[in-house]
């Protein structure tokens, strides 16, 4: 996409951005991010990023939850994850990298700081001034050795895993000063949603989620109404709806195949879900631009 955006010249800022086979860096305005990404259209994302938001605030759903960012985070997110941009301001603009699994892992030894490893995590991070300017030198100094005439791979593997372990280290910080005590209602609507996830695809019914909590339906279905105003059973269903909408845009599999993959008893029932899910067919959502 950000290729074909170059060549197109359409929301380029005044640092182009750097592309190669494993690795991406970039500097996007509104713009660009408005055409790269469909508003309101579920995008699956396979690889590791790191982003700074430079101004503005853009309004997007992460993993399922809805989440706001503004001028002065910083954002994280792992492979597996689905992204749903909503809106942006006009003024938004944001630097970012992505780097795939194989080239993180050799960059880090193989060794994931805590915050990144598992699948569809993603995290907000509030640096106070002096943690946003040392996060930025991060950047500068990635932008310096990827567009430098000589390619420095050690020098490079170094400057990421010195980000990642900077994210790491600033999420954990974040996480002791909120010093939410496991076992309350929070914790255990994050862990819903993790498995949620995970799972969706494969495991549709209540039972399932509540055992891997170690809790009764009842007593889970009335936690995540509480925590979120949702049921258990919607956030279940959006998942699942969100997954169908990756496969039939992203992939060229048959709808009975999707049906089959995500274990509905028949097509026909799962053309109804979807349709309850989004007033239209899946047919009509393959074709909808």
């Amino acid at each position: 996409m950000i290729r074909d955006l170059v060549a197109r010249g359409r929301g380029l800022t005044t640092l182009r951005p750097y592309i190669s086979d494993d690795l991406v860096m970039v500097r996007a305005t509104a713009n660009m991010a408005q055409r790269a990404l469909i508003t309101g259209k579920p995008l699956r994302i396979d690889d590791y990023r790191c982003a700074i938001v430079h101004a503005g605030w853009a309004q997007t759903t992460i993993n399922l939850i809805e989440k706001r960012i503004e001028t002065g985070m910083m954002i994280m997110v792992t492979p597996g994850s689905i992204i749903q941009p909503q809106t942006f301001s006009s003024d938004f603009a944001i630097e970012a990298i992505g780097i795939q699994a194989d080239r993180t892992h050799v960059a880090l030894g193989g060794k994931l700081p805590t915050t990144f490893v598992g699948q569809m995590t993603d995290r907000q991070i509030h640096p106070d001034k002096d943690e946003l300017d040392f996060c930025n030198m991060l950047f500068n100094s990635l932008w310096r050795t990827v567009l430098a005439p000589q390619r420095y791979n050690d020098v490079l593997n170094a400057l990421i895993a010195a980000l990642f372990h900077y994210y790491d280290h600033m999420a954990q910080k974040q996480d002791k000063h909120e010093n939410w005590p496991k076992g309350d209602t929070r914790d255990i609507f994050e862990r819903f949603i993790r498995f949620v996830n995970q799972y969706a695809t494969r495991q549709h019914n209540l039972d399932f989620y509540a055992s891997r909590l170690c809790i009764t339906p009842r007593y889970m279905s009335t936690l995540i109404k509480d925590a979120s105003g949702k049921t258990a059973k919607e956030w279940i269903d959006n998942a699942l709806a969100t997954q169908i909408k990756i496969e039939l845009k992203h992939t060229d599999k048959s709808i009975a195949r999707i049906a089959e993959e995500m274990h509905f008893p028949s097509a026909s029932f799962f053309c109804r879900f979807f349709k309850r899910m989004t007033g239209m067919t899946p047919r009509q959502y393959q074709d909808m631009a």
